[in-house]
């Protein structure tokens, strides 16, 4: 099905070709309804009361003058790249109107109407403006009871477009009706088609944008806040499990800074700054489990959450980082970059009294007394029962 009908996405249309393809599936309403009502007259001329019909097909013509009206003043303004907000406003306000006028006339607002309605929310959601959606939701919601009630106390006549009814005695629908719906089911899915493909794009892409807003663009690994957000999640996770084993689960915790970045950057340019950075995050994800987290937490620093890794198994890790990148020589057209790293580690078993901030202020502790010590070394500072 898709490849049958395989067009390139409207949401990657500019706003006012959006707008020109709302107006345009919009024009099906008042072709259909007016071609119902010419067929059903065709068919048996006692069917409509004879001036009711006369002011359904003006309405009809006249709002579908309209539409190709604006549509041809968009194609105009088209040149301009902009929506246009006016056109917007009446092509959606318009459809509710025109939806809830016609289809009461023939009796079928509250089947056929709301099925339109919700044809045409799902698509204006698709090209257009949602927040226009949430301005006629509530009005047109009251019109519809408003219409139900006083039908129901005799104030408004119910189908006054019809002399007699559409269904036969044993209520089965006439030829002429049974075409009509064929027709707008049809014309219905193709619209909620189209309606699906776009929100599904607009869902592919909103994921795209959020894990793009979660990491950092240099290095590829999580920026800082969405490394403490997913940390949190890691502290929230093992304290539940707390409550179902006798032993805290353990949970360590990295902190890692590149000694003399700075001169780095001054002496082979920034480029070659951004190389090692790169290059070093590549070997910090490389030394740890796929389930670890790995954050830039700024410039030159990196962090690590390690689940379930205690004193011993925390500190293997950091060692194991901290000789990859003792190990690694940046090679460049005009220079090589020898690098370390110091780095400090934390780490406790999980209880409810746990905060990150604790966790990650221990750790950072670590890292400035490795820099004290002579850097390129890895120190463990643990915590104190007046520290949890």
């Amino acid at each position: 099905m898709r490849k049958l009908l395989k067009f390139s996405n409207p949401l990657g249309w500019s706003a006012i070709d959006r707008q020109i393809l709302l107006a345009t599936l919009v024009m099906l309403l008042p072709t259909l309804m007016a071609g119902y009502a010419v067929v059903i007259q065709l068919r048996d001329p006692t069917t409509l009361v004879p001036a009711y019909l006369a002011a359904f097909v003006s309405f009809c013509s006249v709002y579908l003058l309209l539409l190709i009206g604006f549509t041809a003043v968009a194609v105009k303004r088209r040149a301009r790249g902009s929506g246009w907000h006016a056109m917007e406003q009446f092509v959606s306000m318009s459809y509710a109107v025109a939806v809830l006028f016609t289809t009461y006339l023939f009796g079928v607002h509250l089947t056929l109407g709301v099925l339109l309605l919700f044809i045409g929310i799902s698509i204006v959601c698709a090209l257009g403006n949602p927040a226009i959606i949430h301005r006629i939701y509530w009005w047109v919601v009251g019109l519809i009871v408003l219409i139900g009630l006083v039908q129901y106390f005799g104030f408004l006549p119910y189908s006054p477009m019809l002399n007699h009814s559409q269904y036969d005695p044993m209520g089965r629908p006439t030829d002429s009706l049974l075409s009509f719906w064929a027709l707008v089911g049809f014309i219905a899915s193709l619209i909620m088609y189209l309606a699906t493909v776009s929100v599904e794009s607009w869902v592919e892409r909103e994921g795209q944008y959020k894990k793009m807003s979660m990491l950092d663009d240099l290095t590829g690994l999580m920026n800082r806040r969405a490394f403490i957000d997913l940390a949190q999640q890691e502290i929230n996770r093992s304290q539940r499990r707390v409550a179902f084993q006798k032993q805290a689960p353990y949970l360590g915790c990295i902190m890692l800074d590149l000694d003399h970045f700075k001169n780095i950057n001054d002496n082979f340019g920034h480029d070659a700054g951004d190389e090692v950075l790169r290059l070093c995050a590549e070997l910090i994800t490389r030394q740890v489990r796929p389930y670890d987290l790995v954050g830039r937490f700024g410039g030159e620093e990196f962090s690590v959450i390690l689940p379930g890794a205690d004193h011993a198994s925390s500190v293997e890790v950091a060692s194991r980082i901290c000789e990859a990148i003792n190990n690694l020589i940046v090679q460049g057209r005009n220079y090589q970059i020898n690098v370390t790293a110091s780095i400090g580690v934390s780490c406790f078993p999980v209880t409810h009294q746990q905060q990150l901030e604790e966790l990650l202020r221990v750790a950072d502790d670590a890292l400035y007394a490795a820099k004290r010590q002579g850097r390129n070394q890895v120190i463990f500072k643990s915590f104190t029962e007046d520290r949890i």
